[in-house]
């Protein structure tokens, strides 16, 4: 019978003769450090996040970097190549960009709820990936996690532009309509874009009674369009 520590010796053996690869660009991953080699891990390193008043019924909303940037490239390797190990990368970087930004999120222990995915692309992917960070990023900070939101079946925020995102959001409502909800909440999404998802999500939160609402992204993309 396989031991605990009989694994685990395996696992060390197996390390040493193939190495961990980096999420980002394949290289081997720096000493220490699952995920990330040492110049991708000091670039995450570089990130300088800020915080900026919200979209409409959001107080306000840190971001961790730019799309052009590390936060994009983490973004597709989670959405595009499937690693979900780059959920935890990108929760690492959501908790030092509001530690930097906005430690005061933390006062009140917000509520992580992840902006609800499209059933569509949820459906053919399998998992919905800021659903993965929001997880990731509860556990690590220690706060409470819920999944309250849904996403109706409505037009796709990808591929459009600024005017017509802005024209027709997605149609998000609460999952349990009559649920006691908590006064704080902190909404986790991957991109930035125009906010309009982020106001769509933080509509049903303060029509079911929250006091606040705020946001936390991992990246920002242009505005196209």
């Amino acid at each position: 019978m396989l031991t605990d520590a009989s694994a685990r010796g395996l696992g060390a053996l197996f390390s040493l003769a193939v190495p961990p690869a980096c999420l980002i660009c394949g290289r081997p991953s720096a000493q220490g450090h699952r995920d990330l080699c040492g110049p991708c891990l000091v670039r995450t390193g570089t990130l300088e996040p800020v915080i900026e008043a919200g979209p409409g019924g959001v107080s306000s909303v840190v971001v961790a970097g730019t799309y052009e940037g590390i936060s994009g490239e983490i973004v597709k390797t989670l959405k595009f190549r499937r690693h979900l190990a780059a959920a935890g990368v990108a929760a690492s970087l959501l908790e030092r960009a509001i530690t930097l930004a906005s430690p005061g999120f933390l006062r009140e222990r917000p509520t992580v709820v992840p902006v609800p995915p499209d059933p569509l692309r949820w459906f053919i992917r399998g998992f919905d990936p800021t659903e993965e960070i929001a997880i990731a990023l509860a556990e690590r900070m220690s706060l409470p996690y819920s999944r309250l939101l849904v996403r109706r079946q409505g037009p796709r925020q990808t591929g459009r532009g600024r005017a017509d995102r802005l024209a027709r959001p997605p149609v998000v409502a609460l999952a349990e309509p009559e649920a006691t909800l908590p006064n704080r909440f902190l909404l986790v999404d991957d991109v930035l874009t125009t906010g309009a998802t982020l106001t769509a999500s933080a509509a049903p939160l303060l029509r079911g009674g929250a006091s606040r609402v705020d946001a936390v992204c991992l990246a920002r993309a242009g505005n196209r369009g």
